[in-house]
């Protein structure tokens, strides 16, 4: 397990609009290649420019997985960066796109 930034219980505490998406690692190939198949990957970010403020990671490698997204906050990024930074497949790190495109995607369409 590993997390970084706001949890959504932390948004709605201080009153900050976010969005959030997740994504099981149940559903994803390459932990169904490993048998690591309990747990997901969230993402939450600002509504309007979709900037990640909190990422949350229950599953296999969550510790280094993490780090992606640490750095990704470290230089303000959002959704849409991590939905374009390519990712190899199958690698347990490609599930991170799938929570920032279906992210993306909603703040596309409200605009």
């Amino acid at each position: 397990m590993a997390g970084v930034g706001l949890s959504e219980k932390d948004c709605r505490r201080m009153g900050i609009d976010y969005l959030a998406a997740s994504y099981p690692f149940g559903d994803h190939g390459k932990s169904m290649c490993l048998g690591e198949t309990h747990g997901h990957v969230k993402l939450i970010c600002l509504p309007g420019s979709g900037e990640i403020i909190g990422a949350h990671i229950v599953g296999p490698e969550a510790g280094e997985l993490i780090h992606e997204l640490i750095c990704l906050m470290y230089f303000r990024g959002t959704v849409f960066d991590l939905a374009r930074i390519p990712h190899y497949h199958p690698t347990l790190a490609e599930i991170l796109t799938y929570p920032a495109e279906e992210l993306a995607d909603k703040i596309s369409s409200e605009h």
